[in-house]
């Protein structure tokens, strides 16, 4: 990757968007920036807009520059000048104004024209295509590291970039698997968070709403495990494309229902605190009922392996009681029957 230090655009407003399109695009700094303007800072569009040749911006016409006037001395030479070029040459110029000379369309050239029609079709076809993929799938595919590294990074960036927030949350510390089991075993709820850091309202989702006394409260207050992922790194965008979700910033409410884990409740966008936290305990609640389900389910399988437990201890005490009383029974029978033998003199 090429050093970026020092360029021109150091304190451009989009400044890493334009590296980013230049290591895409191979474009020097001044086309970048002005693809990423005319797209109004979104990277996709002006890569997919400079890919189909509708987002190249046209030149900008140069400044008229002061013509010095003549003086009488030079208006005597152009005007001799002029009258000998007119007399050595009687035949008029066949070259257009703009200095290319006209091409007459001729056999050869319909020949060559239909000749590469199809290489253009080609170039054409794979060119959208390319477009295409690369609207359908938000760009470049993040970098191949494990789950773990990736929610460390996630965890990482939350804990130096937000350091100085109102309240800092516990994030989960393990993988989205991890956090799915535990919130399973526990019978709890799980709420994602998608982090998109390249959206305009993530710092301030994050900072007015996310990691406030309020928002941690909710969460204590009704037992829910929360797990962040950044959706740039492997393991966020297998978990949003496994969630059918492309907005953000979002929020998502996972728990038990019908025995299977489901996701509940979808929050997009940034919602003012309160009725965000309405929301949220709205869906709590609706689905508080399916937790309770499973909790007094396993409470009287329990309660039903405990007592069959004691039945099973009751029983092998009487057996132990009873093997005894039937050691003790032959051994006195034993007894008997020797005393009964005859004394040998």
């Amino acid at each position: 990757m090429a050093d970026t230090v020092g360029t021109s655009n150091d304190g451009h407003p989009y400044h890493e968007l334009i590296q980013q399109f230049k290591e895409i695009c191979a474009v020097d700094d001044n086309l970048a920036a002005a693809c990423i303007e005319q797209a109004d800072g979104n990277l996709q569009n002006a890569v997919v807009r400079f890919l189909s040749g509708e987002g190249i911006p046209e030149p900008e016409d140069e400044p008229p520059q002061e013509i010095p006037m003549p003086t009488h001395n030079e208006i005597r030479r152009r005007n001799v000048l002029s009258d000998t070029s007119s007399t050595q040459s009687s035949v008029p110029s066949t070259t257009p104004l703009n200095g290319i000379p006209q091409a007459h369309d001729s056999w050869s050239a319909w020949f060559n024209r239909i000749l590469t029609l199809p290489f253009h079709l080609l170039y054409y076809s794979v060119r959208q295509i390319f477009a295409f993929a690369f609207g359908l799938f938000g760009g470049l595919f993040p970098a191949i590291t494990s789950p773990e590294e990736d929610v460390q990074t996630f965890r990482s960036e939350v804990e130096t970039k937000y350091s100085d927030v109102e309240c800092p949350l516990d994030w989960h510390h393990s993988t989205y698997a991890d956090a799915l089991k535990e919130a399973k075993t526990s019978v709890r709820f799980l709420l994602v968070y998608l982090h998109n850091p390249s959206h305009q309202s993530t710092e301030r989702f994050i900072r007015e709403k996310l990691c406030t006394q309020d928002f941690k409260n909710f969460l204590e207050q009704n037992g829910i495990l929360i797990w962040g992922t950044n959706v740039k790194t492997n393991e966020g965008y297998k978990v949003a494309q496994a969630l059918h979700e492309q907005n953000y910033p979002s929020l998502l409410l996972i728990c038990m229902r019908d025995n299977r884990l489901a996701c509940v409740q979808k929050l997009s966008g940034d919602h003012p605190l309160e009725n965000l936290l309405a929301a949220l305990q709205q869906g709590v609640a609706q689905n508080q009922r399916f937790l309770n389900a499973i909790l007094n389910e396993r409470a009287q399988r329990e309660l039903n392996n405990r007592l069959r437990r004691e039945q099973e201890e009751e029983y092998e005490q009487a057996l132990q009681q009873d093997r005894k009383k039937l050691q003790e029974r032959r051994r006195l029978e034993s007894e008997h029957l020797e005393n009964q033998k005859p004394k040998t003199c």
